[in-house]
């Protein structure tokens, strides 16, 4: 008795250290602690964010991507239950960002986000956040959501369709710019934003033609490779790696099409498979691998988040926020800077609230 008495003090006071001889913590106990342990990290990511918010709503803290970046806090804050139409700190917050990415000046006349420099993958993740946000907001706000969405569903439509380069097979994808030149060849990680943008708006009532989902379906599968059995960056180029796996069962399941052969075997080459947040585009990979395991399910679903966690909370700034490692070999996330990196670590501990719909089963 003494001995649990013992390890319960020691996991209020912080990281659980073994005792000896007071055996193992019980499931129930060491469910309860990560839970409030995650939530804490949460907590600290969603008030580094507020503390970034300027004048004019945005939410950003190098000035670059400021759309996006704004899109993505708050998606965060929604994704953990706070509202835009809350009266709290938080939902005064959000309300104040989501104007900001209403202005008019925040897309050009063809209804494209990603004039502030993040280019197509800013516009996926903004459309996705309105798509997120529809029907949550004050009834102004709501219209203007809709008006906007309207537009950039269309555009994200009209992309998919130009074509890229002669060769069919990056058909159903999309490349970086809404209108590539010739030689642009279409790649997962800007398309499975596109998909959760689509899938989001379908959500939301929006019609999203059933040759559109066909056709990403095709280029998705594409970027499958058969000789080491999982999904790569694009149809041409290198090989599958943690993340390029994750974004290809995710976009299947949003798609879909869980059952697809693609993603048994994707499963099967992820298998055991792990990254710190010293590799390239660590919360990238994070982000998606929380995604798609939790719409796998079982021992999958609670092996990655476990060790996600973990990875994450070890690594969070004393002011809430996370950094990307500053070496050569990765400086895109670094670059992007910190209110990028919170945000993708919010969004990954968040996803098991499922309070946003894109998360959902």
């Amino acid at each position: 008795m003494k001995s649990w008495v013992l390890i319960v003090c020691f996991a209020l006071m912080g990281p659980v250290c073994s005792v000896s001889g007071a055996g193992e913590m019980p499931d129930a106990l060491r469910q309860s602690y990560s839970r409030n342990r995650t939530d804490r990290s949460i907590e600290r990511a969603i008030a580094y964010l507020r503390s970034n918010q300027h004048n004019d709503g945005s939410i950003h803290d190098n000035g670059k991507n400021k759309t996006a970046m704004t899109a993505l806090a708050i998606m965060a804050m929604s994704a953990v239950g706070h509202q835009v139409t809350d009266d709290t700190p938080e939902g005064r917050t959000m309300s104040k960002a989501l104007d900001y990415v209403l202005d008019s000046r925040r897309m050009n006349r063809e209804g494209y986000f990603g004039i502030d420099g993040s280019r197509t993958y800013g516009h996926g993740i903004v459309t996705l956040m309105l798509a997120e946000m529809l029907g949550m907001c004050t009834a102004e706000q709501d219209k203007l959501v809709f008006s906007r969405l309207r537009k950039a569903v269309n555009l994200i439509l009209k992309a998919q369709k130009k074509e890229k380069t002669k060769y069919k097979r990056e058909h159903g994808g999309w490349r970086y710019k809404p209108n590539p030149s010739l030689n642009a060849y279409s790649d997962i990680s800007v398309t499975i934003w596109q998909v959760m943008a689509l899938r989001a708006a379908r959500n939301a009532g929006f019609e999203v033609p059933a040759s559109s989902i066909k056709d990403a379906i095709g280029y998705i599968k594409r970027t499958y490779r058969r000789r080491y059995g999982a999904f790569r960056y694009s149809t041409v180029a290198g090989d599958p790696t943690f993340n390029t796996a994750s974004m290809g069962i995710m976009a299947l399941y949003l798609l879909g099409e869980p059952e697809a052969p693609q993603v048994k075997q994707s499963l099967r080459w992820l298998k055991g498979k792990r990254v710190t947040l010293e590799e390239r585009f660590c919360f990238y990979g994070l982000y998606y691998h929380s995604q798609a395991m939790y719409q796998v399910g079982g021992e999958r679903a609670a092996e990655a988040r476990e060790w996600i966690e973990k990875a994450l909370i070890a690594k969070q700034q004393k002011d809430g926020s996370w950094e990307a490692p500053k070496e050569m070999n990765h400086p895109q996330e670094y670059k992007a800077g910190r209110v990028y990196c919170t945000a993708m670590a919010t969004l990954t501990l968040a996803v098991h609230h499922h309070f946003l719909p894109i998360y959902q089963r």
